[in-house]
């Protein structure tokens, strides 16, 4: 008695209510019964829980747009002022300072600054209102980065679970396995090939094949069906490029110019648009999906996968 109670406390004490809702837990669950016997599992939990995060996810995207639309609109009143340089966001005398000589505006020392003496509340009144502007587009950003984690992590839940599924749906012609289809996919580059295919077999091998709804049966069209998988695949190929890392690495020119710092900041405009994009189209992928197999299912009913037979008989 006390055994399986100790035993239940682990369990419970393993997983954590951040596993549940990242979906850790579940994928743990499926690594300790890989060889068990499964049927059809039910993705409607996890596909609740990734529209929700990925809806909290494009509404930070576009939040994210409109702020970097307002700080390319701010920067771009300063240059018709005549700034050329880039203003201080952060308050350190010597950056004021030196923002003061570039420009040529009256304000020499410390006293001065502290004072708001000469035409040193221009200077401040340049880096506070870029400072604030600047700010609330890091919260988005922090807010963005943990909501983007989060749906990782029930997405690679749901792939592997949905690719899991494909076998009791009667699907014999599955190229990469659910371990496989989640691995490739967070593989930087590789995974724009692999992802094609990853959603190509979920598509095709979720297919129901007696349905009467219309809009059903024009999804299920190869022309829109293909059309969603490319246009999801070159969304995932535009975050690869235009990401605010990659941006920071590879496009930014040095940013003491205020030209360039407008520059710079287009291009992060044109990555919220990529972000907007890829998660709006992860959310149709995921429901397409889930109700495809959701349907399929109730057509084949219930079928048992031994994977210790498959293994058997490949060998």
């Amino acid at each position: 008695m006390n055994k399986n109670k100790n035993k239940n406390f682990s369990e419970q004490k393993k997983h954590s209510l951040y596993d549940r809702l990242t979906g850790k837990s579940e994928l743990d669950k499926i690594r300790e019964k890989k060889l068990d016997s499964y049927s059809f599992e039910s993705n409607n939990f996890q596909v609740l829980l990734l529209v929700v995060t990925l809806v909290f996810y494009t509404f930070l995207s576009l939040f994210l747009l409109l702020q970097d639309n307002r700080i390319i609109t701010h920067l771009e009143d300063l240059q018709k002022q005549g700034i050329k340089t880039s203003p201080p966001s952060r308050f350190f005398i010597d950056d004021l300072l030196a923002f003061a000589e570039k420009e040529e505006i009256q304000c020499v020392n410390e006293s001065e600054i502290l004072l708001l003496k000469s035409d040193c509340p221009i200077v401040v009144d340049i880096h506070s209102n870029y400072a604030s502007v600047k700010n609330s587009s890091f919260l988005i950003t922090g807010l963005l980065i943990f909501s983007s984690l989060i749906s990782i992590f029930i997405f690679c839940s749901f792939i592997h679970r949905a690719s899991r599924n494909l076998l009791t749906l009667k699907f014999e012609k599955q190229k990469l396995n659910p371990d496989q289809s989640v691995f490739w996919l967070l593989i930087p580059v590789i995974n724009l090939w692999r992802s094609f295919q990853v959603f190509q077999q979920l598509y095709f091998g979720s297919n129901p094949k007696k349905n009467n709804n219309i809009l059903i049966k024009i999804i299920m069209t190869r022309y829109v069906s293909y059309s969603l998988i490319i246009f999801s695949v070159l969304a995932l190929f535009a975050f690869t490029v235009f990401n605010r890392r990659t941006i920071d690495f590879f496009w930014s020119r040095p940013n003491e110019y205020l030209n360039n710092l407008i520059d710079f900041y287009n291009i992060l405009y044109l990555s919220d648009i990529v972000l907007i994009l890829l998660g709006i189209l992860s959310i149709i992928n995921i429901l397409v999906i889930n109700k495809f197999q959701n349907l399929r299912h109730k057509e084949v009913g219930m079928i048992i996968v031994d994977p210790k037979k498959r293994l058997e008989n490949r060998r």
